[in-house]
């Protein structure tokens, strides 16, 4: 008889199995709603995590700007890299640093460098000399990094601010024309 049980219950489990395998989930269990679960169609990058030790630029405490020459007095802008400081600047060094590009990997040697912090409202006059990304979205102005990969592979750039008549709109205008989001720009720590 106990025999009989087990062999009547293994169909059963069988036959449970076989029937919740072939009948649509709708017909055994009308009342289950299916669940879906949405992601948030936020950007990745809006989402992105500053590590620790770098400010909003992605820019971190030991980072430094470099650049092949100084800006001069000249109405344009230049292009600077994102570097790491190798070997400080001294006498048998002719006041030159050496620099790794973190883009690249590149080591450089150059006296034209700069330790830089984020533009605050009161550096934002006629003549002061800044520092950005190559990051736009807009096509109207060049806007801050928006993530860690934004700001360390690509190019910045070094300018003046030439025009602060749409400071309004949060834009300020650099050598050569081009507009800059005032929370993209850094400035040279003194």
């Amino acid at each position: 008889m106990k025999n009989t049980i087990r062999i009547g219950v293994l169909f059963l489990l069988a036959g449970m199995l076989l029937i919740s395998a072939c009948v649509p989930r709708l017909v055994i269990q009308p009342a289950m709603p299916d669940v879906v679960i949405a992601a948030p169609s936020i950007p990745v990058s809006t989402v992105e995590v500053i590590p620790p030790g770098a400010d909003r630029h992605y820019m971190q405490e030991d980072d430094y700007l470099i650049m092949d020459e100084a800006l001069g007095d000249k109405d344009r802008y230049d292009w600077v890299a994102i570097a790491k400081m190798l070997v400080p600047p001294s006498e048998n060094t002719k006041n030159q640093a050496q620099f790794m590009r973190v883009t690249d990997g590149v080591s450089v040697w150059t006296q034209h460098y700069a330790k830089t912090r984020i533009a605050t409202d009161a550096d934002l006059r006629l003549g002061q000399e800044v520092y950005f990304s190559s990051y736009w979205e807009d096509p109207e102005y060049y806007e801050a990094p928006r993530s860690i990969v934004d700001s360390r592979s690509r190019e910045w750039i070094k300018s003046r601010i030439v025009d602060t008549s749409e400071l309004y709109k949060n834009l300020v205008m650099i050598g050569g024309g081009n507009k800059v989001h005032k929370n993209a720009l850094r400035v040279e720590v003194k």
